[in-house]
């Protein structure tokens, strides 16, 4: 008769199997496409919404990058308004002892 602790172990054995068995596959199945000619070697542009444009290539690392400043002369940009004074000093913040009740 197999005892229930027996039965445990058994099934953490498969189950680590199998998870040995995922990782391998995955990273078979990455390293393969490194090795087939699958990378692209095409770089894109991309310009953020603050105006800063990048080349960047197909695997993901970045060519160049230039900023471009034009976004300084947009209204919504000149539209930003400051409140309050700068730089802002800390006060009193929280209790000497937070675990005390009140």
């Amino acid at each position: 008769m197999v005892s229930l602790k027996e039965k445990k172990q058994k099934i953490l054995i498969v189950v680590l199997i199998v998870l040995i068995l995922a990782v391998v596959v995955i990273l078979v199945w990455n390293f393969s496409s490194l090795k087939t000619g699958k990378q692209f070697s095409k770089t894109i542009s991309e310009t953020s919404s603050f105006g800063e444009s990048k080349k960047v290539s197909q695997i993901g690392t970045i060519v160049s990058t230039e900023l471009d400043l034009s976004v300084l002369e947009k209204t919504q940009f000149k539209n930003l308004r400051s409140y309050g004074d700068l730089p802002v000093k800390a006060g009193q913040t929280g209790r000497p002892n937070p675990f005390l009740p009140h």
